[in-house]
């Protein structure tokens, strides 16, 4: 049995066209949002089974089992001394109850509740030896050790071979593991496995699952964030040699450049360094006029600005007096059309 490990659900198997998949069931009625390619599971599980499964394993498996066994029986000893411990005291109460003379009252009241004390003292502890004995270990014999270890011989061999059925493997996993929770999450490639044996010990295996095409070739969040933090200060090739220096490669395993950088900055809409003024936009809006007046101003020298490297924006610095030029030139100019004039 498989659990989720994020939801604590039962998953859901179901075929792909391609290799089998597990889908939470929660999820599968979502279109499968949440999905784990069953083969890296499987791949492991086996591995695992097959590694326990080894004689050398099991003989020392069968060494402590027989140390716990040996612990067990110490165990046993000390319940059988105290069952008769408390036998002795039950007797020994119904002995006095049975020899106070009738016509003493008290004496037999007070004796017959004795009496039942010890009875209920001894069935108490009575109950908790039946429970420990119901949970001892398994306690396999010379023939069933033999058979142990002869089975961890044939066990490869009958595994792989091609007469062996995909129900019979279940089979044996199911005799030899109680469940397996798988713990993931959506988009990243470690995967969680934990184990839990019939003897309730548990273990866990750490496996990689693919991924989508299109998420190998996702940048991560970290490196977002990284271009994010240095482009307020950097240059698309200023970032991508800090990037390239400190070890950071694109998902194909590639160096950064500078078109790499620039694509993410669009892709994430990541502004460049800014300053104390306006872009080419922010002017154009203020005055409600279209970008290439600005542009014209730019290139005329009406306006002044500066550029950090080619590719990345104005930063156009406007004060009181050029503002208010500025403003008779959109007010007085038969050229210039606003943009809201336009619009109607």
């Amino acid at each position: 049995m498989i659990l989720s490990g994020i939801k604590g659900k039962h998953f859901l198997f179901y075929q792909l066209e391609i290799s089998p998949a597990i889908l939470c069931e929660k999820f599968a009625a979502l279109f499968g949002s949440f999905s784990l390619f069953k083969t890296p599971v499987d791949r492991a599980i086996e591995v695992r089974l097959m590694e326990t499964m080894q004689p050398a394993q099991l003989e020392l498996a069968l060494l402590a089992l027989d140390k716990v066994l040996d612990r067990e029986d110490e165990v046993e000893m000390s319940w059988k001394l105290s069952l008769e411990r408390a036998q002795y005291e039950v007797d020994r109460a119904q002995r006095q109850h049975d020899l106070a003379e009738p016509e003493n009252r008290l004496v037999v009241r007070s004796l017959e509740a004795r009496w039942n004390e010890k009875m209920m003292a001894f069935n108490n502890l009575r109950e908790g030896y039946d429970r420990y004995r119901a949970n001892r270990s398994w306690r396999p014999t010379a023939k069933d050790k033999e058979d142990i270890l002869a089975l961890a011989e044939d066990l490869p061999r009958i595994w792989r071979a091609p007469t062996t059925e995909a129900k019979d493997r279940k089979r044996i996993v199911r005799l030899l593991i109680e469940d397996v929770t798988v713990n993931c999450q959506p988009g990243q490639k470690n995967v969680s496995l934990g184990l839990r044996w019939r003897n309730n010990f548990c273990e866990v295996l750490h496996v990689k699952k693919p991924l989508p095409p299109y998420m190998m070739r996702k940048h991560t969040a970290e490196t977002v964030q990284i271009i994010g933090t240095l482009a307020h200060n950097l240059t698309d090739n200023q970032i991508a040699v800090h990037l390239n220096e400190s070890g950071y490669r694109t998902p194909e395993g590639r160096l950064f450049t500078k078109a790499s950088v620039s694509w993410l900055r669009y892709r994430y809409r990541i502004q460049g360094p800014g300053g104390d003024g306006f872009t080419v936009k922010e002017v154009a809006n203020r005055y409600d006029i279209s970008t290439h007046v600005v542009y014209y101003w730019l290139y005329n020298g009406i306006i002044k600005g500066t550029k950090l490297a080619p590719g990345w924006p104005w930063n156009i610095i406007l004060n009181d007096e050029i503002e208010k030029t500025l403003s008779e030139w959109v007010e007085n100019s038969k050229h210039i059309a606003k943009i809201n004039q336009l619009k109607i």
